[in-house]
């Protein structure tokens, strides 16, 4: 996995961690604009599936993902809401739209 350039995902060597980068357009502003928002994660796999949640929180099933949009288990999903909402992405009465985005997602799979 680590070969492999990931959509959203950079290192960032300062920092010595893997950025999640995420985009979502801003109409607060006239003219719009695009916003970007930046989250750290130690390992490149979790950062992968935060910024692919991320995306099809923000983009539905518009989203690009890199891998199936879950999150890795170690990920509350609570926490990336609250990281949203405090990085302004979301705002608090936009939550159950997000939510219901990656409600399916956040069910077990079968095997």
């Amino acid at each position: 996995m680590d070969n492999i350039p990931h959509r959203g995902v950079i290192w960032h060597t300062k920092q010595k961690s893997w950025r999640v980068k995420v985009k979502k357009m801003d109409h607060s502003v006239t003219p719009s604009r695009d916003r970007y928002f930046y989250k750290e994660f130690s390992d490149l796999e979790t950062a992968v599936r935060v910024r692919d949640y991320v995306a099809r929180m923000i983009h539905g099933s518009n989203a690009k993902l890199n891998l199936d949009g879950r999150l890795p288990p170690q990920v509350n999903r609570v926490n990336i809401i609250q990281w949203l909402i405090t990085q302004k992405t979301i705002g608090p009465e936009e939550v159950p739209e997000f939510i219901g985005r990656v409600t399916h997602l956040d069910r077990p799979t079968l095997s």
